[in-house]
């Protein structure tokens, strides 16, 4: 009898564990999932509910903090989040703090997105942007299927628990300058073309790889810091051009199965990932110097090894970046414009606003930077934006740009820089409301 008591017991005890752990603590405010509506309206559901989010005509803003979600149901949207925060459920089916799902010319933008089980969903959508976002939680960052004609640009991802990107059945994508730390996968791509994956960071001690591809075909992979325990698993992927990244990782690099691939150009002049004086191949580091791009020879001083690297088959690097100690890489990076044989035009719509009292304000990061077991630099950063009051007009006219996946030598940014702004950008996120 006393047995039995106490299984009932253990097994009411489990039961309200559960329910302590995956039902959220009621609040004084009700998590709101918010509608931009075909006709340009806003909804709530529950329904009349305030919430911080205002607009009309395609541009939509927050003014303050929003605890919930946001569908657009509507095609030419501007949603600025003005730096403040949408928060909500790391789980769950409502679980998705942005969702575009069917739309097309979407930009998302300055926004602060933290726990939920998709930061931002995509899905048959075409010409949207997502730029100079924070998304921090949760078990995916930007998730994205069935799309075209995609930009996502200078964001920062956080302690992502599965995917900082996941990408499916897509094509024509652009990531850039995007910031991506202790995310377990950086990239995650299935089934896609013509995606082009240029001037990332990757780090952090939580990342299992930096990049995953299956099935991915005519895509781009380069000028790349990327930080974890593998750099870049590839299976059943060609016809793919990866060089001048920086693979500082655990483990070598893994090709599983997959065709030919392009791990090098032709060498061109120019200020490579590690500060050398050419473009060619990869960079390839491990710990106590035993990675390929330390230990090879390189006896003309070229900046190249010797002898190529062979990955696999039909996986070769033909001109990997020697690194020397003596020679530490340097701090402030040359960043390429890029062009490509066949263009791809899309439209972009961008928001121009009359503002009042505009404010100057000027911030400096000071990054420190370990680039080997015994050389360390210190590159400092000071950025000036205007940020302004109060929206009164607002206009709208069109921008064309073109995706440019392959790299020529136009003019200089340092990296180095970028990187620390964009990382600076997560000590801004305030303290989950709870």
């Amino acid at each position: 009898m006393g047995c039995r008591y106490y299984s009932v017991a253990l097994s009411l005890f489990i039961a309200l564990l559960v329910l302590y752990v995956f039902i959220p603590v009621s609040r004084a405010e009700a998590f709101a999932t918010i509608y931009i509506r075909s006709d340009g309206s806003i909804e709530t559901d529950p329904p009349g509910l305030h919430v911080n989010l205002s607009g009309s005509s395609g541009l939509y803003y927050l003014t303050g903090d929003v605890y919930g979600r946001i569908v657009i149901e509507r095609d030419n949207v501007v949603l600025d989040g003005g730096g403040f925060r949408l928060y909500g459920l790391s789980y769950g089916r409502r679980s998705v703090g942005v969702q575009v799902y069917g739309r097309r010319n979407i930009t998302i933008t300055n926004l602060k997105i933290d726990s939920f089980h998709e930061g931002i969903g995509i899905a048959n959508s075409s010409d949207v942007r997502v730029v100079g976002n924070v998304i921090i939680g949760g078990k995916y960052g930007v998730v994205v299927d069935g799309s075209d004609n995609l930009l996502l640009k200078n964001n920062a991802f956080s302690n992502t628990f599965v995917n900082g990107v996941l990408l499916s059945n897509s094509s024509l994508i652009e990531f850039s300058f995007n910031v991506f730390t202790d995310c377990y996968v950086a990239f995650e791509i299935y089934s896609s073309s013509s995606v082009t994956i240029v001037y990332n960071v990757i780090q952090g001690n939580k990342t299992l790889r930096g990049l995953y591809l299956h099935s991915v075909k005519n895509t781009t992979i380069a000028h790349n810091v990327i930080k974890g325990r593998q750099g870049l698993f590839i299976h059943a992927s060609f016809n793919n051009s990866i060089y001048n990244n920086l693979f500082d990782n655990i483990d070598f690099n893994y090709v599983v199965g997959s065709g030919r691939n392009n791990w090098c150009v032709q060498p061109i002049r120019g200020v490579n990932i590690i500060g050398g004086d050419f473009i060619g191949g990869n960079a390839y580091l491990l710990p106590g110097n035993n990675g390929y791009s330390q230990t090879c020879s390189d006896r003309d001083g070229d900046g190249f090894c010797d002898q190529p690297l062979e990955i696999d088959y039909w996986n070769i690097d033909y001109h990997p970046l020697k690194y020397s100690p003596s020679k530490p890489p340097s701090p402030s990076l040359i960043i390429y414009t890029t062009t490509h044989t066949t263009t791809q035009t899309i439209t972009e719509y961008i928001t121009q606003t009359t503002t009042s009292k505009p404010e100057t304000i000027t911030s400096t990061v000071t990054e420190i930077r370990t680039q080997s077991s015994v050389e360390t630099s210190i590159i400092q950063l000071t950025t000036t934006e205007t940020q302004t009051s109060l929206l009164t007009t607002t206009s709208i006219t069109t921008h064309v740009y073109t995706l440019n996946p392959t790299a020529v030598i136009v003019t200089s940014i340092s990296l180095v820089a970028a990187m620390a702004a964009l990382s600076a950008i997560l000590t801004l996120i305030p303290g989950k409301k709870h």
